[in-house]
C-alpha cells in the first residue's frame, strides 16, 4: 500500500522534469550571441539563469544557442506585464486552439524543438534546463496567474537534443498546494475554457480509458465527512499516447462520495508521450470508469462533453470503492 501510494503521488504531482526522483534541474552551460551584435556574450553558468548580454540598441534582440550543429534562438521577453497577463489568459481560454496531439499548440509530430519555442514564446519567458538524469527540457517560466494558481509548460528533448521534441507536458496546480479550490475553478469557468473537463474532451475525443485511484487524507478511524478522500482521475488516449491528470478532493456526505472533475478542488496535468507506459498507468488507476458506474466510456463522454456544467457529478458508496479497490482504506 506504501509503494503504491507513493507512486501514485508521485504521478499526480505530473512532475515536469519527467521522475520524481529528479533533482531541481539547472541552466544547461551555454555560450549565447545577440543576433546582430556579434561581439556581445556571456556565459551561462549553474548558478545564473541565461540572460542576453547587455547592449545599447533599444529594440530587443532574440538570444542564440548553439549547444550543437543546430543553433536555438530563445525569445528575449518583450511583454509588459499587461501583455504577457494578456499572453497568458488566451492560453487558458483556448489551450493554444489544440486538436488531437497537441498541448498549448505544441506539436510533437509536426514541429522540432525550435518551432515549440516559437509558440512557447507566445505565452511568456523560456528558459532550457537539465534535470539529474542528463534529460534536456525546454520550459516556460511558471506563471502563478495572479497569485490564483500555477500555469508549467515543458518540452523534454534528448533522442535528438535540442531538435526532436520526445515529451510535452503542461501542468496547472495551487499555488501553495497541490489543489486549485473549488471557488476559483468557478470563477475561472470562462477564462480557463481550454482546460475545463468539456474542452479537453472536444480537443482530444473519447478516452481509450478511465481508471481511478481513491486513498484517504485523513488518519485511519477519523471522521471522513467532508472533503477528506483524494482521488485521481486517468485519461487515456491510445492513438495519440496522452495522458490527462485530474487529481482532486471528492465530498463525502457520510453517506455517498460525490465526484465532480470540474468542480472539485484539484489540479490538472496534460502530458504526450508519458514517462510510464499506458500500459503502467493502468496497474495504479485500478477502478475503472466501467467498474464504477456500469456503463461505458462513450457515457463518460456524453457525460462531460455537453454544455459546461460544472455539477455534472459521479456519485458511489464507499462500500463501492472497498470492493473495487481492496487496497483503500
Amino acid at each position: 500500500m506504501m509503494k503504491r501510494s507513493y507512486y501514485v503521488t508521485c504521478v499526480f504531482l505530473f512532475s515536469l522534469l519527467a521522475s520524481c526522483n529528479a533533482k531541481i534541474a539547472r541552466p544547461i552551460v551555454l555560450t549565447t550571441t545577440m543576433q546582430g551584435v556579434p561581439s556581445a556574450t556571456s556565459i551561462v553558468t549553474p548558478s545564473s539563469r541565461p540572460t542576453p548580454a547587455v547592449t545599447t540598441t533599444s529594440t530587443p534582440q532574440a538570444v542564440v544557442y548553439t549547444p550543437s550543429s543546430s543553433p536555438i534562438v530563445l525569445p528575449v521577453a518583450t511583454l509588459l506585464p499587461d501583455e504577457a497577463e494578456l499572453a497568458i489568459s488566451k492560453l487558458l481560454k483556448t489551450n493554444g486552439n489544440c486538436i488531437g496531439k497537441c498541448i498549448a499548440g505544441i506539436q510533437p509530430d509536426d514541429m522540432i524543438v525550435q518551432d515549440a519555442i516559437d509558440v512557447m514564446g507566445h505565452w511568456g519567458m523560456v528558459r532550457i534546463v537539465e534535470n539529474s538524469q542528463g534529460k534536456t527540457f525546454v520550459n516556460l517560466v511558471p506563471n502563478s496567474l495572479g497569485g490564483q494558481a500555477v500555469l508549467s509548460l515543458s518540452v523534454g528533448t534528448w533522442t535528438r537534443r535540442l531538435e526532436t521534441i520526445d515529451r510535452v507536458s503542461l501542468q496547472l496546480k495551487g499555488v501553495s498546494e497541490l489543489f486549485i479550490g473549488e471557488e476559483i475553478w468557478q470563477k475561472n469557468q470562462e477564462a480557463w475554457y481550454g482546460f475545463n473537463l468539456k474542452s479537453i474532451l472536444e480537443a482530444y475525443g473519447l478516452p481509450s480509458f478511465v481508471g481511478y485511484f481513491f486513498e484517504t487524507t485523513v488518519d485511519i478511524g477519523a471522521p471522513l465527512e467532508g472533503r477528506t478522500i483524494r482521488y485521481g482521475m486517468d485519461m487515456q488516449f491510445e492513438k495519440t499516447n496522452m495522458v490527462v491528470l485530474i487529481n482532486a478532493l471528492a465530498y463525502y456526505d457520510g453517506e455517498n462520495l460525490m465526484l465532480c472533475p470540474s468542480k472539485d478542488p484539484h489540479a490538472l496535468g496534460i502530458e504526450i508521450n508519458p514517462e510510464s507506459s499506458l500500459t503502467e498507468r493502468k496497474e495504479f488507476y485500478p477502478v475503472t470508469w466501467q467498474a464504477l458506474t456500469g456503463t461505458t466510456l462513450n457515457s463518460f463522454y456524453q457525460s462531460f462533453i455537453g454544455e459546461p456544467d460544472l455539477n455534472t457529478c459521479l456519485t458511489t458508496t464507499l462500500e463501492n470503492i472497498r470492493v473495487l479497490q481492496p487496497s483503500f482504506r
